[in-house]
């Protein structure tokens, strides 16, 4: 349930009880709480107010057969006002985590950047991100406001190839079969040389 909503049914709550009661003592102990969720309130970030804008990249790194990839997120506030914001990006299927986090939480200044950065392996596959969830919230976390900032990439992990040990693959003899095989003896080969009628 939201913080707000949390504190404001506890003062309702209190606030009836006193009336019902007619004890003041409940009031007393409702004003905490109504200024609790008048601070917040006051502090909350307006949709007009948030301008955040969000820049993703993304960088392959091969180690031991399998790929790390490096995901980074530069999140710049171009508004005026301080914003506290909480940014996830969740894993997709195939993805397997080894550093960083896939949540942080920051505040940002006017005209302040952050770099919210994970890094993941993953043996194959193709990974595309066209968002990040942010969360921009009061100083009390009371009020949220969730947004989704455009944030694109795609990479494709292709598997490690294996290496062998080199062969030659030159047989004594040509084969009864199609196509061009190289041999050390020449051979009548499979060259069309005509037809002829039907006996």
């Amino acid at each position: 349930m939201n913080k707000a909503l949390t504190l404001l049914l506890i003062s309702a709550g209190l606030l009836m009880a006193a009336l019902l009661t007619r004890n003041g003592d409940l009031i007393w102990m409702a004003l905490p709480f109504l200024a609790y969720l008048g601070m917040g309130l006051a502090q909350s970030p307006t949709v007009s107010s948030i301008r955040l804008l969000a820049t993703r990249s993304v960088e392959k790194t091969a180690t031991e057969g399998t790929s790390a990839i490096e995901v980074s997120v530069s999140i710049s506030n171009q508004g005026t006002t301080l914003v506290r914001l909480g940014l996830s990006d969740p894993l997709q299927a195939g993805m397997s985590l080894i550093d960083g986090q896939l949540k942080q939480s920051m505040a940002l200044q006017a005209g302040e950047s952050a770099v919210f950065k994970y890094t993941f392996r993953s043996e194959r596959g193709t990974f595309a991100w066209k968002t990040i969830r942010a969360i921009v919230s009061d100083t009390f976390g009371l009020i949220e406001i969730q947004r989704d900032l455009p944030a694109e990439a795609r990479i494709q992990v292709h598997p490690e190839l294996n290496k062998f040990r080199p062969f030659q693959v030159w047989p004594q003899h040509t084969l009864h079969s199609a196509g061009s095989i190289p041999t050390r003896l020449g051979g009548s080969g499979t060259d069309f040389w005509g037809v002829r009628e039907y006996h």
